[in-house]
């Protein structure tokens, strides 16, 4: 999985990305990865096991560790969906998720 944040129109370094399983729950959080976008904004997560994910990108450092499902509710405009597939590389353009 790799791809580009993106804060509006330019490219952000720093960001925090999660990508999830989806449904969200909690005995599925072991399949959960992160990763930092680098100067450029790209971001490379390693390691993803085949199914379906949504993928967020933070501002800053987001608490996953224990995280009920409702409480992404409020975030899921900000994210993508995306399919695994053995073998496969998937390509993702993810916007700054902002947090109150």
């Amino acid at each position: 999985m790799e791809g580009v944040v993106k804060d509006g129109s330019d490219l952000r370094a720093g960001a925090y990305v999660s990508l999830l399983p989806e449904p969200f729950r909690p005995e599925t959080q072991r399949l959960q990865r992160s990763a930092t976008s680098d100067a450029n904004g790209h971001f490379t997560i390693k390691s993803v096991v085949p199914g379906e994910y949504r993928l967020y990108a933070w501002e800053e450092t987001f608490p996953l560790r224990n995280i009920e499902p409702g409480d992404l509710q409020p975030y899921e405009s900000y994210g993508v969906g995306v399919r695994v597939e053995e073998g496969a590389v998937k390509q993702a353009e993810l916007s700054l998720v902002p947090i109150p």
